[in-house]
């Protein structure tokens, strides 16, 4: 099957962001990016008292929920996902295209957590969504952290902002609150299920020498259909990849104590690899044997490039084969 996957890519306005913490004085970091140049400047204030009442809609802002976990960079990570709490504008935000940057802030409880320069705001206007054919307005906030500045441990955090485009009637402080809680990598519980996978690869070699003039390479490929993003860090295998001799392919393999996260599902697949694009080969694969639907769900994707898996019980092994294929010829 041929995968189309549409990647959108948010072409993001950097808006200046005040940043306070309320652990003593606060350090308030007021920084603004363009696509050239960034720049910081910081400045001290004193606040005595701050009310981090957990809010989560106001003046037609809203979070999706009230509490968010995710977890900070595994040591030595040098290029961990991001984590991105996404905040959207309703209706009452049309023709919005700006906000004060004198009243927009975050204040962060605890910045022995979130440090004050792990966080930043994006501004996701229309044209960031629909194309070009979109305009400035404004319909949604990023809340943008940096895993590798963050600390295991917990903090409410609460933004401020004043629309000051569009209907007069928004033109007020707005207020979100949450709590974050930021936990140690490999530790954030998806109830992981161990079972071993088993790959009949009979008559791999000949659909191979049938399909593909000059391939290249052979590997077995299984991955989280989730985004990474949302799970990084959990006690759950995210992905595998296992070579296959090309000029040796084996009767099968074996991928054991795989940890499968509770209730995702896994898309796995062969895939050739070729000196042109025409070369290049996706197999699906399929149950080798009686169907096992108490044990897990496998299902051909419609273009045959990959096949879906769920599993619900632990300690099994899952039998396979080599299924239908997709080409680009």
């Amino acid at each position: 099957m041929k995968k189309k996957i549409l990647l959108t890519f948010l072409t993001t306005l950097v808006m200046a962001l005040g940043v306070t913490s309320c652990n003593g004085e606060d350090s308030n970091s007021t920084t603004t990016t363009n696509t050239k140049t960034e720049t910081t400047t910081t400045t001290t204030t004193s606040v005595s008292s701050e009310d981090f009442t957990i809010i989560t809609e106001d003046n037609g802002l809203s979070a999706e929920n009230y509490f968010y976990n995710f977890a900070c960079a595994k040591e030595g990570d040098e290029n961990p996902p991001k984590y991105t709490i996404k905040l959207k504008t309703d209706s009452t935000w049309d023709y919005c295209s700006s906000l004060n940057e004198r009243v927009t802030k975050v204040i962060i409880q605890d910045t022995n957590v979130i440090p004050v320069d792990a966080i930043r705001l994006e501004l996701v206007l229309n044209s960031d969504i629909v194309g070009s054919s979109g305009s400035n307005e404004i319909d949604g906030i990023n809340i943008v952290f940096n895993r590798k500045l963050l600390k295991p441990g917990s903090s409410k955090i609460k933004l401020q902002v004043q629309p000051d485009s569009g209907n007069s009637s928004i033109f007020k402080l707005t207020t979100i609150c949450l709590e974050v809680y930021v936990e140690e990598y490999g530790t954030m519980d998806y109830l992981p299920i161990t079972a071993n996978i088993s790959v009949n690869l009979d008559g791999l070699e000949e659909k191979i020498n049938e399909l593909s003039k000059n391939p290249t390479s052979v590997t077995f490929n299984i991955s989280d259909t989730a985004n990474l993003e949302e799970v990084y860090g959990y006690n759950a295998d995210y992905n595998k990849q296992v070579e296959i001799d090309l000029n040796n392919i084996p009767q099968s393999i074996e991928i054991n104590d795989f940890k499968f996260a509770s209730t995702h599902t896994y898309n796995l697949n062969i895939f050739v690899e070729g000196e042109k694009v025409s070369d290049r080969i996706w197999f699906s694969l399929l149950t080798d044997g009686e169907e096992e639907y108490e044990n897990y769900f496998l299902q051909e994707d419609v273009d045959n490039s990959f096949s879906s898996l769920q599993v619900f019980k632990e300690d099994i092994t899952i039998k396979l084969k080599v299924g239908n294929y997709f080409t680009l010829n």
